[in-house]
């Protein structure tokens, strides 16, 4: 009897692993493909780094205040217009990561859409100045790229969690 409960256990977990691994893939699959295909300005990423983080967050954690639809897009949208603006006014790398952590939190807190992830958005033009400034299409291409296709992948999947 234990071992057919332990099996039955163990094909449980098999499914609840395939129903979280295959919407992470398949999210994964259309934020790059749109990112790569819709790219046009070759002076940003494709893909921002902080997008894995927020697929964590809206698939692992789909309950999570964090992982809602405004604090992913509001979020990152807002993360990166403060690291747009305070790297076109500061040059010092130690007073810009300062101040772009600080202001991108208290404004994520003000706002109500904390994601922790849009903090690491906020430092991709930070982090370029110095290499490669990257300008206001950076909120478009890559941000809402990457951002709006995940959004709704996450929508979907709250939506066919909650019917399961």
């Amino acid at each position: 009897m234990t071992f057919i409960m332990m099996f039955m256990s163990n094909v449980k977990r098999l499914l609840n692993f395939c129903y979280l691994t295959i919407p992470i893939f398949f999210a994964s699959f259309i934020v790059a493909g749109l990112a790569s295909y819709g790219h046009v300005t070759p002076t940003t990423p494709l893909l921002i780094a902080s997008i894995g983080a927020s697929i964590t967050i809206i698939f692992v954690v789909p309950s999570s205040p964090m992982g809602k639809t405004w604090p992913l897009i509001g979020g990152h949208l807002v993360s990166a217009l403060i690291g747009l603006g305070l790297s076109a006014v500061f040059n010092n790398i130690i007073i810009l990561f300062t101040l772009t952590i600080t202001c991108t939190i208290m404004v994520m807190i003000a706002l109500k859409c904390v994601h922790p992830p849009g903090v690491a958005t906020a430092l991709i033009p930070v982090l370029s100045q110095t290499s490669n400034p990257v300008d206001v299409c950076f909120l478009l291409d890559p941000v809402l790229l990457n951002v709006i296709p995940l959004a709704f992948s996450g929508i979907v999947y709250r939506r066919w969690i909650v019917s399961k």
